[in-house]
């Protein structure tokens, strides 16, 4: 989208309102001095000296920017926005929002880019977000949200970018993403996904099937986790992954995983940094540097399945289509626990071709 200044209307707020209008038939707030150009100030010590009224914006029908970020704004009336349809960014970032008023964005339609992070917001009203079917980009990130209500992303089949990281989420729906310990269809329904973020997290688990369904996706960063090595690949577009700063056990069951790495160095972008944390022999080594001759005296207990994406028997090196599944049967291998506790995520949802339903 492409904001074009004959015909946009830019409103600023700061420590002082300042509010610039390209039309000069917009209403000028009324705590506010305006001028035949189209500017308005509107003084005060802070933001919130200035009286957010239900009505501040009504005579501003033209507007399509609106930036009140870094203020110290803690509510926002429930119908404050309804009069700015043509709307297409709205900033509220680095503020002291505690909440959202359930309805606050209904008559955002054209609303392209909302930017909420870096405020104290705690938990959102279901559907809040529904509204706003044209939203390409919304950032979440830096709040206080502990849960998130199912459903909340549903209707948005225009979202590209999604940003919920350094949340105290303690878990996600079924219906949003799945709860923390991720099930197999939890990304069965964004088949257009081409970038997603896991990074910075306690993951202990993923399931083998979980990114079975992300035909398309480029980049998958599952860096910084407590991933041991039960790790499931699928995914024939990709071409940037990240691994490191994960606990990596390079006992039997690390061969899949390594075998895959020397084949496909050119995706892996961390591979240097991909070290083995166990056993204390192998500290200090790459996964990757590992080969199958290493592993001679492994129990046939161990298992590792390779299966291609296609109808291939054999994976070629320069394939990054594998599909990597490899376990170990021991056992006294105690079940992995789940650490439910989330802390970053970053989501890039790429819309469904035009002939189809969102």
């Amino acid at each position: 989208y492409e904001l074009k200044p004959e015909n946009a209307c830019i409103l600023e707020m700061f420590s002082t309102l300042f509010i610039k209008c390209f039309q000069t038939n917009s209403s000028c707030p009324s705590s506010c001095r305006c001028n035949p150009q189209g500017a308005a100030m509107c003084t005060g010590s802070t933001i919130t000296d200035i009286p957010l009224d239900s009505d501040l914006f009504e005579g501003l029908t033209n507007l399509t920017f609106l930036n009140l970020g870094r203020n110290f704004i803690k509510k926002l009336p429930p119908t404050i926005f309804h009069s700015l349809t043509k709307l297409q960014q709205l900033i509220l970032y680095y503020n002291e929002l505690e909440f959202l008023e359930a309805g606050i964005f209904d008559k955002l339609i054209n609303l392209v880019e909302l930017k909420l992070h870096q405020n104290q917001i705690a938990s959102l009203p279901p559907k809040v977000f529904w509204p706003l079917g044209n939203l390409k980009n919304l950032t979440l990130s830096s709040n206080q949200l502990q849960a998130i209500p199912e459903k909340s992303f549903y209707h948005m089949p225009k979202l590209v970018k999604l940003t919920i990281y350094k949340n105290p989420l303690l878990s996600l729906p079924d219906e949003l993403m799945g709860h923390m310990d991720l099930p197999p269809d939890v990304f069965c329904c964004l088949p257009n996904l081409q970038k997603l973020s896991l990074k910075s997290n306690n993951l202990h688990y993923l399931h083998p099937q979980l990114f079975s369904k992300l035909t398309t996706l480029k980049k998958l960063h599952l860096n910084d986790n407590d991933l041991p090595g039960d790790i499931f690949v699928s995914l024939p577009a990709l071409m940037n992954l990240t691994l490191s700063g994960n606990p990596w056990d390079c006992n039997c069951a690390i061969r899949g995983i390594a075998r895959w790495m020397r084949h496909n160095e050119h995706v892996l972008w961390d591979r240097d940094d991909v070290m083995c944390h166990t056993p204390v022999y192998q500290l200090l080594r790459t996964v990757g540097s590992l080969h199958d001759e290493e592993f001679s005296f492994c129990s046939a207990t161990t298992s590792l399945v390779t299966l291609p994406v296609t109808s291939s028997t054999h994976i070629p090196v320069t394939s990054v289509g594998a599909v990597l599944f490899w376990k170990s049967n021991f056992p006294e291998e105690p079940t992995r626990g789940i650490n439910k506790v989330l802390s970053y995520l970053i989501l890039y949802i790429f819309p469904c071709p035009l002939n189809k339903e969102a």
